[in-house]
């Protein structure tokens, strides 16, 4: 999402928009990264983040190529398919009596 501080120099924050979190869609998921102020307001503490970030990076990677490799061998497999039905057509046509 994003957002701006209503006061942003009050809070040490520089103005402008933001992008961030909702603290409480992050609670279900992650319980220990949001904290509550003495006026109730939610807030992150994102630990353990930046390592989550990078697990998923490289899951998404392992992924990327595990795809790129099964369409290589997709794509091995149908053109190896069309040169089967190149030499049988072939073949027909070879053996067909001439008109």
């Amino acid at each position: 999402m994003t957002y701006e501080y209503i006061d942003p120099a009050a809070i040490g924050e520089l103005s402008g928009e933001r992008i961030g979190f909702v603290a409480q869609e992050v609670e279900r998921v992650f319980p220990d990264w949001v904290g509550t102020k003495d006026d109730g307001m939610r807030f992150l503490t994102i630990r353990g983040f930046e390592a989550l970030a990078v697990e998923a990076l490289r899951d998404l990677r392992d992924e990327n190529q595990r795809l790129r490799e099964e369409l290589r061998l997709e794509r091995e497999a149908r053109v190896q398919a069309m040169s089967d039905m190149r030499q049988l057509v072939e073949q027909a046509l070879r053996a067909a009596p001439a008109r």
